[in-house]
């Protein structure tokens, strides 16, 4: 029987300081109005397709992130905002007790000039998760520094998210940008990859049958156009398979073209190691995927008429040329990040561009289907273990939400995996 230490994540302030971006869009962050439930209220805060209002108006951001769930908008506003998600939705009249959050903040390289290793283990620096010991432990590992979202797992259908209290959660998911290059200044990490950690208490067997699909992780790429725009995102599918090595080299990624891709092939990584963590003593399966960040700025003065997609987080880059006239706000982003030129990666924002969302239900940004039992052969089956949204702040924050299950908030879906 495991022993449960989630009590102490419970606890945490995501992003010491909420800054409130008020500039030009300061009337729309005090608004209420009573919105409620309403997407419309959080996108005029966020802005139309063609960034003439809102916040994409003033970080010149067009075409503007068009959001097909409150979830999302919430996120996107947080996030364009350097603000709090739960913050967002009090300023909106939106009730607390629908959806749960959490935020990372990216994670600082190991040490000057060395970038985060993928994947973590007990035995990498940092390593992944050491039990806290303060004298024999100066690095306690890096999941215990983090916050996840909690799930419970179904035997169809989506996996529910619910409150890291809850003893019935046997899936967490933890996300936080890192640097391959050790990118640090204004004391904040400039990402280009987002490490995704599912953390799966269910699963203590370590024998994995050898070429057998173990588990599955849909997620939304984005594609870099020649002209500088960007393609919306579209959903892809990591199929994980198992090797002796328990590392990406067999996994292959469908959902871009026609047919199956090698993982490595569009920079992604991935990884499974057994161990303990914040959530559980035992030691249990805990798969990890590296994803590219795609963020791009485009232009940053004297910008002709057309699309520019992420000008937002490089706000700082942007205005601290030539003169530091940015009014004391710092954006993570000092240069475009295009997955070594692949031009193929994660988005940072919770929806696609410009585009108005389709009507009816959503399809979760980031979905995993994980180990359903402990058998090791043909046996084995896989059971949908989480189902949440994301977006990346311009502070580099990684932020995560989810509608709670049973409170009907969300009609939300996986796609089958």
């Amino acid at each position: 029987m495991r022993t449960s230490i989630r009590f102490s994540m419970i606890s945490r302030l995501a992003g010491a300081v909420a800054g409130l971006w008020l500039c030009s869009a300061g009337a729309v962050w005090a608004g209420g109005g009573g919105g409620g439930e309403d997407l419309g209220t959080i996108q005029a805060i966020i802005g139309p397709p063609d960034g003439s209002s809102g916040l994409c108006h003033t970080f010149g951001m067009n075409p503007c992130p068009q959001l097909p769930t409150v979830t999302q908008a919430i996120l996107q506003a947080a996030g364009l905002g350097n603000n709090l998600p739960e913050m967002v939705g009090a300023q909106n009249d939106i009730p607390p007790g629908d959806r749960i959050s959490a935020g990372n903040p990216a994670a600082v390289p190991p040490a000057a000039n060395t970038p985060m290793p993928f994947p973590l283990d007990s035995k990498t620096s940092p390593p992944l998760f050491v039990a806290a010991d303060p004298i024999n432990n100066p690095l306690p590992g890096l999941l215990t520094a983090l916050t996840p979202l909690a799930f419970v797992s179904q035997s169809s259908g989506t996996g529910q998210a619910t409150h890291l209290f809850d003893r019935n959660a046997d899936t967490f998911l933890y996300a936080v940008g890192v640097s391959s290059s050790a990118s640090v200044k204004n004391g904040l990490t400039d990402p280009d990859m987002v490490y995704f950690f599912y953390d799966d208490l269910f699963r203590t067997n370590q024998n994995f049958a050898t070429g057998t699909t173990v588990a599955k992780f849909s997620f939304p790429l984005t594609i870099l156009n020649s002209n500088g725009t960007e393609t919306d995102p579209f959903m892809v599918t990591l199929q994980f398979r198992a090797n002796q090595k328990g590392d990406c080299s067999t996994s292959t990624v469908t959902g871009v073209g026609t047919q199956p891709v090698m993982a490595s092939q569009i920079g992604i990584d991935c990884a499974v190691v057994f161990s303990a963590s914040p959530t559980s003593t035992q030691t249990h399966a805990i798969f990890e995927v590296a994803v590219p960040l795609l963020v791009t700025g485009r232009c940053f003065f004297g910008c002709p008429p057309g699309p520019n997609t992420d000008p937002a987080y490089f706000y700082f880059a942007r205005t601290s040329q030539p003169g530091p006239i940015n009014n004391g706000v710092f954006t993570a982003f000092l240069k475009d990040h295009t997955n070594g030129g692949l031009n193929i990666g994660l988005a940072p924002t919770a929806g696609p561009l410009g585009s108005p969302p389709a009507s009816g239900s959503s399809t979760f940004a980031l979905c995993a289907n994980v180990p359903a039992n402990n058998l090791s052969g043909s046996g084995a089956e896989l059971r949908p273990a989480v189902g949440a949204y994301y977006a990346m702040a311009a502070s580099g924050e990684m932020l995560l939400s989810a509608p709670l299950r049973l409170t009907g908030a969300s009609s939300s879906v996986c796609p089958p995996l």
